[in-house]
């Protein structure tokens, strides 16, 4: 009885020793299922991972396969289509000899030649050495692709269509009521730069990219085109007025600054230091003299083959039944009856818009808006004028008491080039529109401006008194200050409105406009912030209304 608590209490602790193993063990076991089920699970969600990158894989490849045959599938359309443009082609040069009495009999030796065309083996060998003997005469009435502008954008979409889209169009043909290069695209500055000063820039987001893209695009360029005239600037700067009431602190900062510039300051302008605070720039910026730009783009295209050049002043464009495609481009002369004459247009052979300032005209020739407006501004050309070391330079001046802006170019060649001369003519889309419209031979300087910017040179030292040339060009504005860049519906594409920065800007433009014809699905920027349609509002269709052509003079 003694022992009686002990084992009572002994057993109790068995009983909870036997408990704790007990649970201990359900424990393990209930791990141990949660193990495998966890397993379990994982090996589903592998399962159906595996089932899934299969099916991706299986439904990839098809799309591929579908791509492909679809590719086949239009390059054959597009061969079978080429055939039988390439015969209607031959069927109007034959009929255009008869209705002008122009037998071409080195062309057409007999009836037998038609007949031959009706054989299909035989036709693509025929057919192709007529063409290209003939080039010529067919280009004025079997081009596949139109240009209406020899500028740069026109020598530019003209480019990379015969060189980064080969084949996207058999034919191509520039049309310019001048020449090639005949306005702003042969006479401005051509300052490019990836990063423009504040003022002049606008340095919006819809417009960084235009300029990133476009500085890029210039130095390709320059190395393909191996351009004479393309330089890097190494001295980028601004030059803000002195202010003569600076205290003395800022007047000693000043000083600082100005010693740690003087090196960059031209010996040609002595005068500058003391009356302008010169501020170095960032970004990477070149100049490049825009005539043989433009003519270098346009002579490649030419070389190709596959592309001319003619002169031709469009007089209007006539739409096809539908109101959704041009099937005809007017012309007011023929260069060889002197009389107006009509180019016809297929309604899958795209016309292109690159008339700079006049691209407002298709305001009145498809009834859609295009508020472009023309800045017509002077330039001052000075040859030999600056030191080897000095090539490279551009200054960018604040407002003067002549009231210029100006901006100093130092050229490859070692020219001066000075712009900025102040008070540009704008001329309105009424007047761009109207009968006595203005043309690039049309745009004479104001020789009030060039003294002005001449008296402005002189008086930060510059000796020279006169210009070797005056010259004036226009430049395209849109009033967002957006170029204006895409297909404007159908077969009807417009590229324009560069302004300040045509030059920059023309060649990234002529590419978008090649790869929204080659339909390739990957244009070098973003088209949104430039589509056309975005004039096309109530509010412009309105003013399309209010603004009739005049034929009052400017």
């Amino acid at each position: 009885m003694v022992f009686s608590p002990v084992i009572c209490a002994f057993n109790i602790a068995q009983g909870l020793l036997v408990s704790g193993i007990c649970a201990c063990y359900e424990s393990l076991e209930e791990e141990k299922r949660m193990k495998q089920q966890e397993e379990l699970i994982r090996e589903s969600i592998r399962r159906e991972l595996d089932r899934s990158r299969k099916m991706e894989r299986d439904r990839s490849t098809e799309r591929r396969n579908k791509r492909k045959r679809e590719d086949d599938s239009e390059i054959f359309e597009s061969c079978l289509r080429a055939e039988r443009r390439r015969k209607l082609m031959v069927q109007k040069m034959v009929s255009r000899s008869v209705v002008h009495d122009e037998p071409h009999d080195d062309l057409i030796q007999s009836n037998s030649l038609l007949d031959c065309l009706d054989d299909e083996e035989e036709s693509s060998s025929l057919e192709t050495a007529i063409l290209w003997d003939h080039w010529d005469l067919l280009s004025y009435f079997a081009a596949m692709v139109v240009i209406i502008g020899a500028g740069i954008v026109g020598a530019a979409t003209a480019y990379y269509l015969t060189t980064d889209h080969r084949g996207a169009s058999s034919f191509i043909t520039v049309f310019d009521a001048v020449g090639p290069a005949s306005g702003s695209s042969g006479k401005a500055g051509a300052f490019v730069t990836n990063r423009p000063p504040l003022k002049r820039g606008i340095y919006t987001n819809k417009r960084q990219p235009l300029f990133e893209a476009s500085y890029d695009l210039h130095q390709q360029l320059a190395r393909d085109l191996k351009l004479q005239s393309f330089c890097p600037v190494q001295n980028y700067q601004t030059m803000k007025k002195v202010d003569q009431k600076k205290t003395s602190g800022a007047c000693e900062r000043r000083r600082e600054h100005q010693e740690s510039t003087d090196s960059k300051i031209p010996s040609w302008l002595p005068g500058l230091r003391a009356q302008y605070d010169c501020e170095s720039l960032s970004g990477d910026s070149a100049l490049v003299d825009p005539a043989e730009l433009t003519s270098s783009l346009l002579n490649v295209a030419l070389s190709e083959g596959n592309c001319c050049c003619k002169q031709g002043t469009v007089s209007g464009l006539e739409l096809d039944s539908s109101g959704r495609s041009v099937s005809e481009i007017n012309f007011d002369f023929d260069p060889k009856s002197g009389s107006p004459h009509t180019h016809p247009v297929e309604q899958d052979e795209p016309v292109v818009i690159a008339l700079g300032a006049w691209s407002c005209r298709l305001e009145d020739w498809i009834g859609v808006p295009t508020p472009i407006e023309g800045v017509i501004s002077t330039s001052l050309l000075y040859h030999d004028s600056i030191p080897t070391t000095d090539i490279g330079t551009a200054f960018f001046f604040d407002d003067d008491f002549n009231g210029c802006h100006l901006e100093v170019f130092g050229r490859q060649d070692r020219s001066l080039y000075v712009s900025g001369c102040g008070e540009s003519q704008v001329i309105g889309t009424e007047s761009l529109r109207s009968a006595e419209r203005p043309s690039p031979q049309k745009c004479p300087p104001d020789l009030t401006r060039a003294a002005a910017a001449a008296s402005s040179l002189q008086s930060i030292g510059f000796c020279r008194v006169e210009a070797d040339a005056i010259k004036a060009c226009m430049r395209p504005m849109s009033p967002d200050g957006v170029p204006i860049v895409g297909k404007v519906f159908g077969n009807v594409y417009i590229a324009t409105g560069g302004g300040p920065w045509g030059i920059t800007w023309g060649p990234l433009m002529g590419k978008t406009l090649a790869s929204l014809i080659a339909d390739d699905g990957n244009p070098p920027i973003r088209l949104g912030p430039l589509k056309p349609d975005r004039f096309d509002t109530l509010l412009y269709r309105q003013l399309l209304k209010s603004r009739a052509p005049t034929t009052d003079g400017i």
